[in-house]
């Protein structure tokens, strides 16, 4: 009866060795030492949302030939946000007096960062305002009651 053996081939060279520098497009945004069965590991949360084209090249060695590899295509999508008013003033008020509305704009997890833009108040009744997101800070934008 034959006796059967599994193993791991390698030619003499052995494993690749060195670094992988990964790119978006034409912008690196980091690099990896190879492990011991020459793979490489990176984690990335600053891809804004789109799509990116991630490619990774290996800058080769004494032993072996620098290559990259083919575009692999990441989507990002925007993250969630929560839109809270958080306060106005004066409640109550009269017609005409102008109210001021505060809100915060929070990123629902997984999302982060800081949310920007712009933050419509509406009465219901016709009256709106927008303001700008602030960076860490409450907003407010004012109504005028009929």
């Amino acid at each position: 009866m034959a006796n059967d053996s599994l193993g791991t081939c390698r030619d003499s060279a052995g494993v690749p060795t060195g670094t992988v520098t990964f790119y978006d497009g034409a912008t690196a945004f980091g690099t990896g030492s190879l492990n011991g069965s020459g793979q490489v590991t990176l984690s990335i949360s600053s891809l804004a949302a789109g799509s990116h084209s991630i490619t990774a090249s290996y800058g080769g060695n004494g032993n072996f030939a620098s290559s990259t590899s083919a575009a692999l295509t990441q989507t990002v999508n925007k993250a969630n946000t929560t839109t809270a008013i958080s306060g106005q003033s004066p409640n109550p008020s009269v017609a005409g007096q102008p109210v001021a509305v505060n809100f915060t704009v929070t990123p629902v997890a997984p999302g982060s960062g800081t949310p920007t833009g712009n933050v419509t108040v509406s009465d219901g009744l016709g009256d709106a305002c927008t303001a700008a997101v602030s960076t860490g800070k409450n907003r407010e934008g004012q109504l005028r009651r009929r």
